[in-house]
Formats: C-alpha cells, structure tokens, sequence
C-alpha cells in the first residue's frame, strides 16, 4: 500500500526512522531484528511527530519504494532515539536512505539508556550506526541531546555537532515555552509516567495514584497482553527476581496502571492532566510541551543529560524514594523549578531553529505564541 502523498512542486521534507505510532510485534525476537521500524516506546513516537509537525514534514516508512522517496522529496530526515548504541542494528535505515539518495539530517541522537561508563570517548558504536551517521553528516551539522551524546560522536570523528536537547520539546513551535505553574495542594492531582524501575520507590507508586504506561515493557506488567511474549516475559522475571517486593509491585501496577495503547489517548491523558511526575523522559516531555507542569525522575544517563541540556525539573528516582511517604508527592511538585527551564529552553530553541536554518530546511518554528496551537 502507497503512503505517500502525490508528488508536488513544493520542497518536501520525509521523515524516516521511527513511525509515529505504537507498533511493537508482541514478540521480541522479532522486534530485536528492528527496534527502529517497529518502536516499542509511546515516546518515541512522539519524537517522530513533532519532526513531522515542525518541518511540516511526511512519515515515510521503509517499504516504501526509494525511487519514489527521491521524486517527491528533497530531504530526509531521521528520527532516532537512543541511537549511540553499541548493539543497534540500523542497517535496513541504512539501506533505504542511501537508495533514496537525497540529503539525510539527523538531529534526535542520543546515547543509549543505562550507559554509565565515566568516559564515553571509549563507548564504541555499532558499526551500521556510524555508517548511517556518516551518510548525515556529509549534509552539515548532527543534533544531538547533549554534551555526553556530543562525547561519543566527536569519539568518532564527527566534528560538527550541536547539543541542544531533543525536537520533541519544541512542540509549541515557540522561543517562549508555556506551562502552567503546579498546583499548591497536589493531593489527588499527580499522574505518574510508569517505568519499572519504580519497584525501587515502592511508597511513590502508592502515593501517585495512577500510572500512564508509555512502552512494550510497561505493557507487558500493566496488562496481559504480552503473556504469550515468552522472551519478553523472562527478561522481565530476571529483572525483577533480584527484588524482594517484586510480587508486591507487580500486583499495585497492575491495580494503578493504565495502558493506553494509542498514541493519541497516551497524549490526550498527559495533556489533560494537572501535573505529571515519573521516570519516563517523553512522558515528562510530552506533558510540559502540552502546558502540564512535569518532573523527570532520572534513573540514567540519557535523562540527566536531557535534564541538563534544558533545564528541565529533574530530581533523582533514589532520592525520591528516601522521602517521608506523607511528605512525598508534596516535595516532588515543590521541585519543579520553570524558572530554569524557561532559560534552558529559549537557549536551546535559538540552537534548534539555528541548525535547521542553517541546513536550508523550511521550518514552522518562526511562528508567535499567539498563533502557535499548543
């Protein structure tokens, strides 16, 4: 089945790389042969149609013929995720960018979750991602999320990179970020973005009532739609056989957790919500380029260092989870600072919209506040 709109004589921008909607396989051999085309993860999808809406650009998928690709578009553009990895096959990416032929940029890279060796300039990549990586920067500049993703590809001979966070959080299309100051009395307000490394703040998920699930793994506790995902199911048991309230958890998230499954009911949820706190990065994300005040429980690497690129509120998951259970929820929204984060993100917008300029892609970012749809 054809896609792709019909040709036109307007320049034409075609997202590649991560589709904008939910797409696991419910099988994990399978997916593991293509974590990219297939994305597991709500938010990564997310990432994928904020690039659409702000270049006013077109999803491509790769079962699209690339000779058509080259006849309607003048430019492709990736979207990634944690794509510095050291164990990530792009090679079909690969493949199908180099067939299209046409100029490929790459803004969204960002070093894999859980990565914490001290010095990165040793972090070596696969092999097929610095391929793809190499195809983008014959066409100018790299994005990346910050100075620890900028680490690794300057490690690998990529000179001219500019860390500014993720387009995701450009959203609202403005240099002036918009979010609603949270809640005096948070009680009862708080909607938690659901990640398991939350069996290790066990009073948090009794304090937050309810728990937005965002990936494959999330789904796989929440629910049971993923039983007969056997592989999935073991990683699981393994990650979570080291626990001793692993029973307890895993009973209270399926209780609390909410499984969404579409992308625009997961959005619908954090939009609509009066403040939003947890573990997931574009969770947080999604619900503070929506107006919702957010606070990102950082867990890894990947989220302090999107913290840190944009001033987003941040706190660490272990040292929530030290907090008096009573006093909880009300420390946690009290640690929202937009003060910061307006800073961070007027100063990483100028970088954003400077790259895109730069390269000659036609762009929505010049839009006023008055006129931009959050």
């Amino acid at each position: 089945m054809n896609t792709m709109p019909a040709a036109t004589t307007t320049p034409r921008t075609a997202i590649v790389g991560l589709p904008p909607e939910y797409s696991y396989p419910g099988d994990t051999e399978f997916w593991w042969r293509d974590t990219t085309s297939q994305a597991a993860n709500l938010g990564a999808s997310f990432i994928t149609r904020s690039l659409m809406r702000q270049l006013n650009a077109d999803w491509v998928p790769l079962s699209a013929d690339p000779r058509e690709v080259a006849e309607r578009y003048d430019s492709v553009v990736l979207s990634l995720a944690t794509h510095l990895h050291r164990r990530r096959d792009v090679s079909p990416l690969v493949e199908f960018v180099e067939a299209v032929g046409r100029p490929v940029h790459a803004f969204s890279l960002g070093v894999e979750d859980y990565v914490g060796e001290p010095d990165l300039s040793e972090y070596h990549l696969d092999e097929t991602v610095v391929r793809l990586l190499r195809t983008a920067a014959e066409h100018g500049p790299l994005g990346c999320r910050g100075e620890w993703s900028a680490e690794v590809l300057t490690a690998h001979g990529f000179q001219n990179v500019v860390p500014f966070g993720c387009p995701s959080v450009f959203w609202q299309l403005t240099r002036d970020l918009r979010v609603m100051e949270p809640p005096n009395d948070p009680d009862g307000d708080v909607l938690g973005v659901f990640h398991r490394s939350l069996v290790d703040a066990l009073p948090l998920l009794d304090e937050v009532g309810v728990w937005l699930g965002q990936d494959f793994q999330d789904e796989a506790i929440l629910t049971n739609h993923l039983d007969s995902d056997r592989l999935l199911q073991q990683k699981n048991r393994a990650f979570f056989g080291r626990h001793p309230d692993a029973d307890a958890f895993r009973s209270r998230a399926r209780a609390q957790g909410l499984w969404m499954g579409s992308f625009d009911r997961w959005l619908a949820m954090l939009a609509s919500a009066r403040v939003v706190v947890g573990p997931r990065l574009h969770g947080c994300v999604a619900a503070l380029t929506h107006g919702v005040p957010a606070l990102l429980l950082t867990r890894d690497l990947r989220g302090r260092e999107v913290a840190g690129s944009l001033g987003l509120p941040h706190f660490p998951l272990a040292e929530a989870a030290l907090l008096p259970p009573e006093q909880m929820v009300d420390e946690l929204v009290a640690a929202i600072d937009l003060d910061t984060l307006r800073a961070g993100y007027s100063a990483a917008f100028d970088s954003y919209s400077s790259l895109l300029g730069g390269l000659g892609l036609s762009h929505r970012l010049e839009l006023n506040a008055a006129t931009a749809p959050v």
